[in-house]
């Protein structure tokens, strides 16, 4: 994906450099992919340490959003470090002899420690030995069976705070946001009738001012090539692109109109996808031609305006011609459901091929 994207960004900006480009995704789980340290509560735990990642340092840009009035420990301009340094003292909720005895990883031996399915089925695979379709046991056997370990020996380490990440709790104290008078839990749960005057540490910590506007990946990377990349509502990717839902849709439709023999094998597919992709006009082909994706973006257009319109309480006072085929009445009850384009708008998209012979 991100490749992908640098390869459009270079093309646009070769062929219209006069123009800045904003280039706009639907919230899907690739294209909401955060930075491997980006701040997002999501990546951290609530204590130290662990196989939480190791998120990048943030800088105290002002007092409100940042800073607690609980005895914070940094000020204005400071940077936070989200992990442990050499001149920090440890978690404030560790005891101070054990801050000195736990700042360093300590050995304290040997373990066995089996190893994970995917390097045994890698190793076997190096060997010309097929384990698709195998359980974690027969593998382990097949293993044993061509005098494989399946186990190794590690040494067995006490962790130490130095270096590690600091969690949501530590964090927290620092910016001096830990109210004492507050019970904070890691999770409040749902059935607990005592749930009351709880606060979750990641709800308050992703509430902070540098927590909120984190950029996500694609974000991040179209801001170093120098364009603005933005997202579509939630649940709604039909409003995303020059109608690229549509266009999708209508693709979908044909292949899952195809016989199975036409998907079978790689050729097969590989023509299949091809074909109903395609700009070619016929049976069985995509027929997405300029004049077709131009109708799927007014399409996508008219319900960027007809959400606008209800946003901001038009939609008694728009006229109904200028609503054509939609329904804000039905987009109202279903404003709250993902929208596929296939299953929204299948009438409109056949209806877009209606003469067409497919």
């Amino acid at each position: 994906m991100a490749i992908q994207f640098e390869d459009c960004v270079d093309c646009i900006q070769c062929l219209f450099p006069q123009f800045d480009s904003v280039w706009q995704f639907d919230h899907s789980c690739g294209h909401d992919r955060g930075r491997d340290n980006g701040l997002n509560v999501s990546n951290m735990s609530v204590n130290w340490g662990g196989k939480q990642r190791k998120l990048r340092s943030t800088q105290m840009l002002q007092e409100e959003g940042f800073l607690g009035p609980h005895s914070p420990k940094l000020t204005v301009g400071d940077f936070q470090s989200m992990v442990f340094e050499n001149e920090d003292d440890g978690p404030f909720y560790m005891p101070p002899n054990l801050q000195q005895i736990r700042k360093h990883d300590e050995v304290r031996g040997k373990k066995i420690k089996n190893r994970l399915k995917k390097d045994l089925c890698e190793e076997l695979d190096r060997i010309g030995i097929s384990t698709r379709g195998k359980t974690l046991k027969e593998v382990q056997e097949i293993a044993n069976a061509n005098n494989l370990p399946i186990a190794t020996e590690e040494d067995d380490i006490v962790e130490g705070w130095l270096g590690k990440p600091k969690g949501i709790k530590q964090v927290l104290w620092e910016r001096g946001l830990l109210n004492p008078k507050v019970q904070y839990v890691a999770k409040v749960k749902k059935d607990d009738p005592n749930e009351t005057g709880k606060v979750e540490y990641s709800t308050l910590l992703a509430n902070c001012t540098d927590f909120l506007p984190e950029k996500t990946c694609l974000m991040f990377l179209g801001e170093r090539l120098d364009v603005e990349v933005d997202r579509s509502t939630k649940c709604h990717p039909e409003l995303a692109g020059e109608g690229i839902e549509y266009t999708w849709g209508r693709a979908k439709g044909l292949y899952r109109k195809a016989k199975l023999y036409e998907k079978k094998g790689k050729e097969n597919f590989r023509s299949l996808v091809q074909r109903c992709l395609s700009t070619e006009t016929g049976k069985g082909k995509g027929c997405l031609t300029p004049a077709m994706i131009r109708k799927f973006s007014r399409r996508a257009r008219c319900y960027i305006l007809t959400y606008f319109w209800i946003e901001h309480g038009m939609e008694e006072s728009v006229k109904v011609e200028e609503l054509r085929e939609i329904n804000i009445g039905r987009i109202k009850t279903e404003s709250k459901t993902h929208h596929n384009a296939i299953d929204f708008n299948e009438k409109f998209i056949n209806h877009c091929f209606s003469k067409i012979k497919n």
